[in-house]
């Protein structure tokens, strides 16, 4: 599992994950992750485009940032998930709390609201 920072500004944390987020995948980027999205308290977006599989530790990572970025008044979406771990999310029913969507310009005004 690799995670790229593609932009963190004092409005915006912007992160791409690529690979399996399976037990080993969360394992690898967990710490890093929540460094770059939970500690910065700041609407986080994230790429989803490069993950081609994501078990429940991948959604429970992504879930706890949710909840942590909300109780900071922040939000997380998700981008460009791959049609598998879009099933996978849209079975959980999460849409709530995980925001979803494959346009980058919608992700921004989600983040805004």
């Amino acid at each position: 599992m690799e995670l790229k920072v593609i932009e963190e500004s004092e409005s915006l944390s912007y992160v791409a994950l690529k690979g399996r987020l399976d037990l080993e995948g969360v394992m690898g980027i967990e710490t890093k992750f929540l460094q770059h999205t939970t500690s910065r308290k700041q609407p986080t977006l994230v790429d989803m485009s490069e993950v081609e599989f994501m078990a429940s530790l991948g959604i429970r990572m992504l879930l706890s940032c949710a909840k942590s970025l909300h109780s900071h008044q922040a939000k997380l979406v998700l981008l460009n998930p791959q049609p598998l771990v879009a099933s996978v999310l849209d079975s959980m029913g999460l849409d709530d709390i995980l925001l979803v969507t494959n346009d980058e310009a919608e992700a921004r005004k989600l983040l805004q609201r």
